[in-house]
């Protein structure tokens, strides 16, 4: 019998070592998953916290964004179009696009250097920035060409671009001749290698080939000549804190976008900004600040509430009654910021 108990006391100690054992590992999964979920509630804010507090590390993300920013949906190229709005790329075809493709008439895999822009031959060309030209004629495999240079991008790249496969005696520019963006240059044809009713069109950076598509986007993101946006920066906010020039390259920025027109003819249009019409804006030379202000502008920062697009500096000008019927949106240095209710 006492064998028995003693049997008996030493199994239900094993059952109730078993039974807290289970209890234990059921409480520590449960824990864990807790603490799981937990980590992947609070990672996203901890990471924005860190964006908020880590200059270096937003800088690092909003350059990505604005080198990039074409690959983001609707967000638009910097440069305009370089056929009528009404012929898109056909990006459904990968023998359009910039890269590795099978070539549509030899059947080799090669490297496409530009994208294919399909239009009805006659089709007038526009120079896609303002820029200056730098080649035209007979080309061999790419046919009549015209060859900008556009000047250089925000990293300090020289950008080019080429229209291909022209209409022999439609080319109107010579080389050396400057252009304006929107300006016919050409019209499409079918001289070269090519089954007629497209444009080959292709852009480099320092001489290298980059996608096109990086760059032009049908609208052109209406930026225009970046050149004068940057000097405009400067000469509104040169002397302000960095978030200062922000501001002012957010409100210009919305100007344009509101009106729909680029930014060069939102920034001359006359009594917009006194730096247009008392000349400086032709005087000052844009710092690396200044610049990289106005394209964390562009790549979307703001630091005013969105909509923000006057401002006036209180220190040399006085804020008039207009100014006065507007919200106030915030003051950075010595400029106050409006918008319309």
């Amino acid at each position: 019998m006492e064998k028995f108990i003693l049997f008996s006391v030493i199994k239900d100690d094993n059952l109730r070592n078993v039974i807290i054992g289970a209890i234990v590992s059921v409480v520590t999964i449960i824990m864990i998953l807790i603490l799981f979920v937990v980590y992947i509630l609070t990672a996203p804010i901890a990471l924005l916290n860190e964006l908020v507090t880590n200059p270096e590390m937003l800088a690092t993300i909003l350059s990505f964004k604005s080198e990039y920013q074409y690959l983001i949906a609707g967000s638009g190229g910097i440069y305009g179009w370089p056929l009528s709005e009404e012929y898109p790329i056909d990006e459904s075809d990968p023998t359009n696009l910039f890269g590795t493709r099978v070539h549509p008439i030899y059947g080799d895999v090669r490297f496409h250097s530009g994208v294919d822009i399909q239009a009805p031959n006659g089709s007038e060309c526009y120079a896609i920035g303002n820029g200056t030209v730098i080649q035209t004629g007979d080309s061999g495999g790419w046919g009549y060409i015209v060859e900008l240079d556009l000047g250089k991008n925000s990293r300090g790249q020289t950008i080019t671009c080429k229209y291909c496969h022209l209409t022999p005696g439609s080319i109107n520019v010579k080389i050396g001749d400057p252009v304006k963006r929107g300006q016919v240059l050409a019209l499409t044809g079918c001289t070269g290698n090519t089954q007629g009713g497209h444009i080959h069109f292709e852009m480099k950076e320092d001489g290298e080939y980059c996608d096109p598509l990086k760059y032009i986007s049908i609208g052109g993101g209406n930026y225009g000549d970046l050149d004068l946006f940057y000097h405009c920066v400067e000469a509104e906010a040169g002397g302000e804190p960095y978030e200062g020039k922000i501001a002012v390259a957010q409100c210009i920025i919305y100007s344009s976008q509101r009106k729909g027109v680029s930014l060069d003819d939102a920034i001359t249009a006359q009594g917009q900004y006194s730096c247009v019409s008392d000349g400086r804006i032709y005087d000052v030379s844009p710092s690396a600040e200044s610049i990289k202000a106005a394209d964390e502008a562009l790549a979307g920062k703001r630091v005013l509430e969105e909509g923000t697009e006057y401002f006036i500096n209180y220190k040399t000008a006085e804020i008039s009654w207009w100014h006065q019927t507007l919200k106030l949106t915030g003051t950075i240095g010595n400029h106050t910021f409006y918008k319309s209710w």
